[in-house]
């Protein structure tokens, strides 16, 4: 057999496979177990499967509403789907989605130096 029909066997078994599980992952105890069996387990997060975020505020799988304290640990302290930082991300994803530090790119300097330089203006005041 060659490596392609190898290759459709093996998607044919996951794909009857995943449509069996699809119920099961749909609710908190199912994407829990979801991740707990197939994920590295670097972290012991509360047991609250967020869906989606809007602004300060998260909600669950079952439509319950949390204030996100953590803000990703400061990484969306701006909240949820801001629509300037959603503008701006759109913006960037269509143009590239991301570039290695192997190669240079037109944001990077630009924004280095205008980070210096509010910086200096916050520190010189």
């Amino acid at each position: 057999m060659s490596d392609l029909g190898k290759l459709d066997l093996v998607s044919a078994s996951s794909n009857t496979e995943a449509s069996s599980n699809t119920e099961a992952r749909s609710t908190a105890e199912g994407f829990l177990k979801q991740e707990h069996d197939h994920a590295a387990h670097n972290y012991h997060p509360l047991e609250v499967v967020v869906e989606r975020g809007e602004g300060a505020w998260v909600t669950d799988v079952a439509g319950r509403r949390y204030p996100d304290c953590l803000a990703a640990y400061s990484a969306v302290n701006f909240g949820h789907g801001h629509p300037a930082l959603v503008a701006a991300a759109k913006d960037q994803l269509d143009r590239i989605t991301l570039t290695s530090r192997a190669f240079h790119n037109d944001q990077l300097g630009p924004f280095v130096e205008a980070l210096v330089s509010r910086r200096r203006t916050w520190c010189c005041r």
